[in-house]
């Protein structure tokens, strides 16, 4: 290790010194580091930063499509309804006791399937409505059902913003099948 002392400092081998190879590779070796390490610092700064902003300004993560939104036309705020239309348990039980002609499909895996299911509902992954579905059609009154109401609200924006379903015959279960048991409605199993 090199010692600098105001005595070296004006030393002519001092300064051949601090000027050899090994010296320098050893300070650019140091450098080359510490710049990685800043580089890495700074790239973690941003991505943490982009998430923070991403989720404030486009609201990634928190997409519910049956909240009512609003548009900025012309410098006023104008409301837009929501595009899935949501049936309370209620209403749903209302529709099933009186024999309305409607198809209820619960959306999840087979698993959710067998711990419990509403009376007559067809079952469905989410994968297999994605395709477009096959076991109703665009004039069918239809409701999709899950665990909490939000994965079905989701399968049913696709529905209609991808394969043209009506969102007054196509609805989701406000709160899914927890909110159906909670209202004191029993589940098939």
């Amino acid at each position: 290790m090199i010692k600098v002392n105001s005595k070296n400092l004006f030393n002519k081998k001092f300064k051949l010194k601090l000027m050899s190879p090994v010296y320098l590779k050893s300070k650019i070796t140091l450098f080359t580091i510490l710049y990685a390490i800043f580089i890495g610092c700074a790239i973690l700064v941003l991505v943490t930063s982009w998430v923070d902003i991403r989720e404030k300004i486009f609201n990634w993560n928190k997409y519910d499509p049956t909240k009512p939104t609003t548009l900025l036309v012309n410098g006023k705020k104008v409301p837009v309804q929501p595009r899935v239309l949501q049936i309370t348990p209620k209403e749903l039980n209302i529709q099933i006791e009186s024999k309305q002609k409607i198809i209820i499909v619960q959306i999840g895996t087979y698993e959710e399937w067998q711990e419990g299911h509403i009376a007559g509902a067809l079952f469905s992954t989410k994968g297999e409505l994605a395709n477009g579905p096959i076991i109703f059609g665009r004039e069918d009154n239809v409701v999709l059902v899950s665990e909490d109401g939000e994965e079905s609200a989701l399968v049913a924006d696709l529905l209609i913003s991808g394969f043209g379903f009506n969102n007054k015959i196509l609805k989701n279960l406000e709160g899914g099948l927890k909110a159906w048991e909670k209202a004191g409605f029993k589940l098939m199993k």
